[in-house]
Parts: structure tokens; C-alpha cells; sequence
């Protein structure tokens, strides 16, 4: 009897597993105060603050765009509750269930540190309505919340998305900026200005740049994609493709233009291409199901990422429209890869490598013509 009461006993002690969405808001917020103590340290108590009540008040207004939708939608069903905390209580299933605090975080992370509050605001209520809500909710949209959200403030308030930092009176380019208007050409004069003024690879890794939340904890997001790893949180299969893909056509890139051996390291480390690759192209929602899917998604995503990038001085990051554009094509590509499924690893990687050679031969093209320029 002693001995079936200690089992009981050690069966209740034993912890629940951590929810998936726990495990990635944990690590997202460790992203963002990592981030925000290296803007404090950089650049003053004032930054540290913005960056504070930027992820407030998103998550503050994606809650509130919840419960206001589901407010309307109790009016127009004519459901009657005793007073609004019942009502709330009653809704706060649905709305804990569609996750908005991950998406706040996530775009409180990803705007610029000196971002109007008010474009966050903006940026966090069309996240949640048009990129989720109107779809059904979280589980049934097609793409990627942050991005929509994201997207549509940057065509309505795109001087305040692609300004230079302003830190005490003083302006300074980011290394983003500092790239994309020569079409991420690298040459022996750009090259040496961008490490003047910004310095090496290791100071983009570590966040002494002025830049994002979202660029100055690239290494806080390493370790935060072997968390989510360890806690089985996400599939490796996206992150390591895509950027596999960015970092092979960039070496290519930068053996035939005469580019310094470390070009690659400038784009996995400049603009929000990590951040995406481990927090928002692996979204479960808007990607294909099956793992040759999730492949040729990531090929894919790599390769659009690069061809916006240096074929457009107008979208100079290029990963978020690039997400887009392959969210929308996300059911096509998970059926085009369902009879991959069963085919034998030859044929499956010769599939892969014809996908990539074909985008490598465009994105080289645009590079080439780019350089002539």
C-alpha cells in the first residue's frame, strides 16, 4: 500500500511539460529585453523606455481588438450574458487561444526603436484583425499576422519605417540602410565605409549597432532557436534551409563579384532575415505540413528574400513580403510535396536542388545586372 501511494505521490510532483506557445513567448521575450538593455547601454534610458511601451501597448491593443471583436460578434448573435466580466470570461478562451501576446511581442520587437507608439498601435490591431481574425481566428489564416501587420503600416506610414535612427539629436544610418541602396553591392569602398562606420560581423552579432530590437539580440535569438529546439517548440527543417539558402547564394555572389569572403555574414546579420527564419517563417499556421513542403517553403523563401533584396532599392529587407508571397503559396506547395513524402532521399534532393538552382540563376542575374549598374 506504502508503495502505491509514493507512485501516486510522485505522479502529482512531476511538472506539466511547458506549452508549446509558453516556450515561444518565453524565448521572444528574452529576445526583447536582451535587446533592450544593449539599447540602453547604447544609447540611454529613453530608448530602453520606448522599447518598453512599444511591446505594452501592442499587446495591450491585440488583447483589446479581441475582446472588441468578439464583443460585436456576441451583439450581432444576439447572446446575453449577466454583465461584461461574464461576457469576457466567456471570451477569453477564444481570445488566449489566438495567441496575441506572441504576435505583440513579435511586432514590438521587429519595428524600429524610435517608431511613433501610435504606428505599434496601428501595426497591432490590423495584425490580429486583418491577419487573423477575419480569417476565423489563429489556426485558420493563411498569412503570417505580424507580417500583415507590419506591411500595411509600413505602405501607410512608411517615413517613420524607413528613417534613419535619431539617437539624441543625431542621426545614424542603420547597416540595413547602409547596404541595400547600392543593391547590397560590396565592393572594396563600400566594404571598408561599412566597417568605418559600423564595424565588423561580430559587432552586428552582439547588437552594437543601432538598429530594431530585432538587430541588436541576434545572438539572444540563437540562443533562443536552441531553446525552442530543446523544448521541441519548432521543426529546424525552415530556419536552417532558409538561411542555408541566403548564406550559400551570397558566398556564390561574393566569389564571382570579387566581394569580401565574409558577404554572407552581412546578410544573415543585417535586417530581420534571423528573427523571421526562427520567429516568423516557422508560424505552423501559414506553412506547408509535410517536411519536403517545409523544404522547398524555406528554398523558396530564401531565394524571393534575396531577389527583393538586391533587385529593390524599395523593399531593401525583403524577408517580410518574401513570407507573404510564400504563405500564399503554402497549400500549393504542401500539395506539390505530398508525393515527395514516400519518394527516397535521391529524389527528394535532386527536387530540391533543381528548385534552388533555378532561383540561384535568377537571383545571380538580377546581381549581375545590378552590378553593372
Amino acid at each position: 500500500m506504502e508503495e502505491k501511494k509514493d507512485k501516486k505521490t510522485s505522479v502529482k510532483k512531476k511538472k506539466k511539460p511547458m506549452k508549446i506557445m509558453d516556450v515561444v513567448l518565453y524565448a521572444l521575450l528574452f529576445v526583447f529585453f536582451w535587446a533592450t538593455i544593449n539599447q540602453y547601454r547604447a544609447f540611454g534610458i529613453n530608448i530602453a523606455i520606448h522599447a518598453v511601451l512599444k511591446l505594452i501597448l501592442a499587446c495591450v491593443f491585440a488583447w483589446l481588438t479581441h475582446v472588441i471583436y468578439y464583443l460585436i460578434a456576441d451583439i450581432t448573435q444576439k447572446k446575453t450574458f449577466e454583465n461584461f466580466w461574464v461576457r469576457l470570461n466567456a471570451n477569453n478562451k477564444k481570445i488566449s487561444r489566438n495567441v496575441p501576446f506572441i504576435t505583440a511581442t513579435i511586432l514590438a520587437i521587429r519595428f524600429r526603436s524610435q517608431t511613433p507608439l501610435f504606428v505599434i498601435i496601428i501595426a497591432a490591431i490590423l495584425a490580429e484583425l486583418v491577419g487573423k481574425l477575419i480569417w476565423g481566428g489563429f489556426g485558420k489564416n493563411r498569412i503570417n499576422p505580424v507580417a500583415v501587420g507590419f506591411l500595411l503600416t509600413d505602405l501607410m506610414f512608411e517615413r517613420f519605417n524607413r528613417m534613419p535612427e535619431v539617437i539624441d539629436g543625431i542621426t545614424s544610418a542603420t547597416p540595413l540602410s547602409g547596404i541595400a541602396p547600392n543593391g547590397w553591392y560590396f565592393g572594396t569602398a563600400q566594404y571598408n565605409h561599412f566597417l568605418n562606420y559600423f564595424g565588423n560581423w561580430w559587432d552586428l552579432l552582439i547588437g552594437n549597432t543601432p538598429a530594431p530590437s530585432a538587430e541588436m539580440a541576434r545572438l539572444a535569438i540563437i540562443i533562443a532557436f536552441a531553446f525552442m529546439l530543446y523544448k521541441k517548440a519548432l521543426d529546424w527543417i525552415i530556419p536552417v534551409y532558409y538561411l542555408g539558402t541566403i548564406a550559400l547564394i551570397t558566398l556564390i555572389i561574393a566569389l564571382t563579384h570579387g566581394f569580401s569572403i565574409t558577404y554572407p555574414l552581412y546578410h544573415l546579420l543585417t535586417g530581420g532575415v534571423l528573427f523571421g527564419a526562427i520567429f516568423m517563417a516557422t508560424d505552423p499556421v501559414t506553412i506547408p505540413k509535410n517536411k519536403p513542403g517545409k523544404t522547398i517553403f524555406a528554398i523558396g523563401l530564401g531565394l524571393l528574400t534575396l531577389a527583393i533584396r538586391i533587385g529593390s532599392s524599395r523593399f531593401p529587407e525583403g524577408m517580410m513580403i518574401a513570407l507573404v508571397v510564400m504563405n500564399l503559396l503554402s497549400p500549393w506547395i504542401n500539395e506539390l510535396a505530398a508525393p515527395l513524402v514516400k519518394k527516397d532521399e535521391k529524389i527528394k534532393n535532386m527536387s530540391y536542388g533543381l528548385i534552388f538552382l533555378t532561383g540561384f540563376i535568377l537571383v545571380f542575374i538580377v546581381s549581375l545586372v545590378n552590378t553593372r549598374v
